[in-house]
């Protein structure tokens, strides 16, 4: 199953299930609504219902800033299935140097962006495949995982995030890299998730998948750089 509330960590959790009204629910019961601009309701989600996103046209969901969205040490993770190749947000709460930031940059590496120190993929995405993100910080490391695996990392000892933003998924602070395809079980939590709890949220949306659609080819795309270098 995705994660499901009753975590005490859990700061937000929003299925993506619904959008009446243009809301989207927290089910935490923290009371961290989103509010929805352009994006509709899809039946193609990853678990059930999600959202979908048209790039270019400034569709987004905004959660009101609180500070239970700045943890110490936190852990923020979505499913998505990007109509996209590059350059495009899909966590942003955000300034100019503080906040974290979860997206694909212009050359089409996922990255996970903590008071300006980056853990970069060091592989090349691929569009249109259901994609597990996550990005942790323990206040020792940010660290990337895609699809349930360390996919990049960098140190940050001791950072603290305050920042007013509002929470954005889909849309950057500043309205750009709009995001196009689906978003699905987006959700935060006020702890750094081990590799084996990440692991459990990829597997439970991997085991439905089964084989999706061979359109990519299974070779490492641009210059491949493994994960140790």
């Amino acid at each position: 199953r995705p994660p499901q509330p009753g975590d005490v960590d859990q700061r937000g959790l929003w299925p993506l299930d619904s959008a009446a009204a243009g809301r989207v629910a927290d089910v935490t019961g923290n009371g961290r609504t989103g509010v929805v601009t352009g994006a509709t309701l899809d039946g193609a989600g990853r678990f059930s219902n999600c959202l979908f996103f048209v790039a270019g046209s400034d569709q987004r969901v905004a959660v009101a800033d609180h500070a239970g969205l700045e943890p110490a040490q936190f852990t923020i993770e979505a499913w998505i299935r990007p109509a996209l190749s590059r350059d495009f947000m899909v966590i942003d709460k955000s300034t100019a140097g503080a906040g974290y930031r979860l997206g694909a940059d212009a050359n089409g590496r996922y990255y996970f962006w903590v008071n300006g120190t980056t853990a970069l993929d060091y592989e090349i995405l691929r569009a249109d495949q259901w994609t597990h993100l996550a990005g942790v910080y323990d206040a020792n490391e940010v660290r990337l995982y895609v699809n349930g695996i360390p996919h990049g990392k960098a140190a940050l000892p001791g950072a603290l995030v305050d920042t007013a933003a509002e929470l954005r998924m889909g849309l950057d602070r500043n309205g750009d890299g709009d995001f196009g395809g689906r978003l699905d079980e987006v959700g935060l939590t006020a702890r750094a998730l081990n590799a084996g709890e990440i692991w459990d949220h990829y597997l439970a949306g991997a085991a439905t998948l089964k084989f999706q659609a061979r359109s990519w080819d299974p070779a490492p795309q641009g210059n491949f750089i493994g994960p140790d270098g």
